[in-house]
């Protein structure tokens, strides 16, 4: 037995003999490479410009002792190291060997309480890749499982469906992962489907935030609101604004990031479709959901964009959730005068998609 696999054991076992004191820690254990020297760190996806946690690699070891709080529920990450691309600092993924599909490699996974060990280096295709074994949440998550396709079909078919994912959840059901893919694909159930689906769950999960946020969903639809919430938020400069300009004919909310790669690419489009309509009664307005707002100022530095500015708070962002369904960015609004949304379009926007949903102003 070699002193490595004995360590690995070792780790286990001692973890193995106290179950309750290993549940009130999370730990993040790794041997990804003997020569690796420097820092490493712990993104939250849900948070990816904040770095949650940090720690030194000494010899390609490394550990994350987390102490969590009573209210700690899982949540999705990456590990990084800071490496260079044709002379850009960047941080780079960690990448793991998918246990289910041995083809794929993945670099989220998910942090629980209890011990998450990452070791046995793999090189595929010139890429360094470990495996890694830890929380049950993962399990789901790395089998790439997914809930039926309810697009266009009959009230038949749906019943049938629902009860083919109440199955699914049956297995897991404690996923977090599930219930995240509910809260995405949110609007393509109905309530009494919803409803259904949230009752497969057991009540560890029902404190997780996407199941939460599910119920606030249906409270919200139940309510049946038709007029959006003005809400006031803070500019480049400090200064509070609303989100609406009464005066326009349209207004049109732009939901980005500085970190998100689309949202950027969007921008050029976003500065013509400015100079055609802005005169013509089109009010845009660019709502961050940075986190960290000297990078939204950083890239407003660098993007220059001449409309509204503003960053949002997490009051806010839950708001804009259920009212825009902003939960992946970049997210384009469409308004008219009674605070109604005629459009609304998810994921990077072609130019012309952008004038053929602004035609009608044309002739203004």
């Amino acid at each position: 037995m070699t002193k490595k696999t004995f360590l690995i054991i070792l780790f286990f076992t001692v973890l193995g003999c106290d179950d309750k004191n290993l549940e009130s820690k999370v730990i993040i254990n790794g041997n990804i490479d003997n020569r690796k020297n420097g820092k490493i760190y712990l993104v939250d996806m849900a948070k990816k410009d904040i770095i949650k946690d940090s720690t030194t690699v000494v010899n390609g070891h490394f550990n994350f002792t987390l102490k969590p709080t009573s209210s700690f529920l899982p949540f999705e990450a990456m590990l990084c190291m800071w490496d260079n691309y044709e002379g850009m600092k960047y941080l780079r993924p960690i990448g793991f060997v998918n246990p289910y599909k041995k083809k794929y490699f993945e670099s989220i996974f998910y942090v629980d309480r209890g011990a998450t060990f990452i070791d046995n280096k793999h090189n595929v295709n010139n890429l360094q890749v470990y495996e890694i074994k830890g929380s049950k949440q993962n399990e789901p998550y790395y089998k790439h499982l997914e809930f039926g396709n309810l697009d266009k079909k009959s009230i038949t078919e749906r019943k049938r469906i629902i009860a083919d994912d109440l199955n699914l959840i049956a297995k897991y059901p404690y996923s977090f992962y599930f219930l995240n893919m509910l809260y995405m694909n949110r609007e393509l159930y109905t309530s009494d489907e919803l409803n259904l689906l949230l009752g497969g769950f057991e009540e560890e999960a029902k404190v997780f935030l996407p199941y939460n946020k599910l119920k606030a969903w249906l409270r919200y639809k139940q309510k049946g609101k038709t007029s959006l919430t003005d809400i006031i938020l803070k500019n480049e400069k400090g200064v509070n604004k609303p989100v609406f300009d009464s005066t326009a004919k349209i207004n049109m909310l732009v939901f980005w990031a500085s970190w998100c790669g689309p949202c950027r690419k969007e921008i050029p489009n976003l500065k013509e479709i400015y100079l055609k309509y802005h005169n013509k009664g089109l009010s845009i307005t660019n709502i961050s959901l940075d986190n960290n707002e000297k990078k939204w100022q950083n890239a407003l530095a660098v993007e220059k964009m001449p409309w509204k500015q503003l960053i949002t708070n997490d009051s806010a962002k839950n708001t804009f959730d259920l009212e825009y369904n902003t939960t992946a960015i970049p997210v384009v609004v469409l308004i008219n005068k009674k605070g109604e949304v005629i459009t609304r379009f998810s994921g990077l926007l072609s130019k012309e998609k952008f004038y053929k949903s602004l035609s009608f102003l044309d002739g203004n």
